[in-house]
């Protein structure tokens, strides 16, 4: 099995991360998920290590939350979001 995340801006892919290790995920009774996927991220010509932290309420097909992307960088960086599943 093999994940991929593509955030988008205004319709535009501004980063993508494939991976073929899942993340730790938790899924209340009450719709509440949260999940966390940490490794590397590869830019300018650097490794950084990187932590994805997701929150939000699962309805259906459709989760809605909010996303915190720590670096340790001046580059970190969060807000909310929606992902459908096809």
């Amino acid at each position: 099995m093999s994940i991929e995340w593509t955030y988008l801006d205004n319709g535009d892919p501004i980063i993508q991360i494939t991976t073929d290790s899942p993340a730790l995920a938790h899924l209340g009774s009450d719709g509440w998920i949260d999940f966390d996927f940490d490794g590397d991220l590869y830019m300018d010509d650097q490794i950084v290590t990187f932590h994805l932290h997701h929150e939000g309420r699962l309805r259906g097909r459709t989760i809605t939350g909010y996303w915190q992307f720590d670096t340790g960088l001046p580059t970190n960086d969060g807000g909310s979001f929606t992902a459908k599943r096809d």
